[in-house]
């Protein structure tokens, strides 16, 4: 959902497309961990996801979470967080609040 208000200012999608997303996620069950505690997926752009590795990238809601150095660090801007098209620099912490996706970020050479 907020990719969605990014994609909405930018004039690329209307509006009930975004009611209906709401609609749809209010009734979808939140994932939880063993625990009981809700968890969101959070990747990044140099992340390899499989069905062996999903589980590691389940983030307690409400969680900080640190992000990594980047695997290619030549010309490096940081990473844009999808959500909030912001960009965060390595080791800094971003509240887990809703699923989240950081893109690497590069300067053109």
């Amino acid at each position: 959902m907020a990719e969605g208000k990014n994609i909405y200012n930018q004039g690329l999608l209307d509006i009930s497309y975004i009611g209906n997303l709401l609609d749809v996620s209010n009734t979808l069950p939140l994932m939880k961990n063993e625990q009981g505690n809700t968890v969101w997926k959070v990747t990044t752009s140099d992340d390899e996801v499989t069905d062996q590795n999903k589980h590691t990238y389940l983030k307690e809601y409400e969680s900080d979470y640190i992000l990594p150095e980047p695997k290619e660090k030549e010309n490096f801007i940081g990473w844009l967080n999808t959500g909030d098209n912001k960009i965060y620099q390595p080791n800094e912490k971003v509240k887990v609040v809703h699923g989240l996706h950081f893109l690497a970020q590069y300067k053109e050479s």
